[in-house]
C-alpha cells in the first residue's frame, strides 16, 4: 500500500517497471558517420554539450515486448518527445510515468535504426 503526504492508505500497491534494454553510448561523430541527421545532433548537442553522444540499444530481454519493437543498433533520440543523451535521461522518462500509477502507461521512443 502506498500513503499519501498525510498519511493515509492510498490502495495503491506498489509496483516495479522493467524496461527490458540495455543501452550503450555511441559520440555523435561516430552517429553522424551511421547517417544521423544534423538536425538531430545539434539538438542533442543542445541539450548535453558536454557528453555529444547518443544511446544505442546493445540488446533487449528475450521475450519482451522490446525485443519486437527496439534491433541491436538502434540510436534511441528522444523518449515522449524529449531528447535524451543518458542513461539518467532514460531513468527520468521512466520516474515520470510512476505520477500516473498506471502500469500501463507507455514510454515512445523516437529511434534512428
Amino acid at each position: 500500500m502506498v500513503s499519501d503526504p498525510s498519511g493515509r492508505q492510498c490502495g495503491i500497491t506498489d509496483s516495479i517497471r522493467v524496461l527490458e534494454v540495455e543501452f550503450y553510448c555511441t559520440l555523435l561523430s561516430k552517429a553522424r558517420s551511421f547517417g544521423l541527421r544534423n538536425n538531430w545532433i545539434q539538438a542533442l548537442v543542445k541539450i548535453d554539450p558536454v557528453r555529444c553522444q547518443v544511446l544505442r540499444v546493445k540488446g533487449c530481454l528475450a521475450g519482451s515486448k522490446a525485443e519486437n519493437l527496439l534491433e541491436q543498433g538502434d540510436m534511441v533520440l528522444a523518449i515522449n518527445r524529449k531528447p535524451v543523451t543518458c542513461f539518467n535521461d532514460v531513468e527520468e522518462a521512466c520516474d515520470a510515468l510512476d505520477v500516473f500509477y498506471d502500469m500501463d502507461t507507455k514510454l515512445v521512443f523516437t529511434i534512428f535504426r
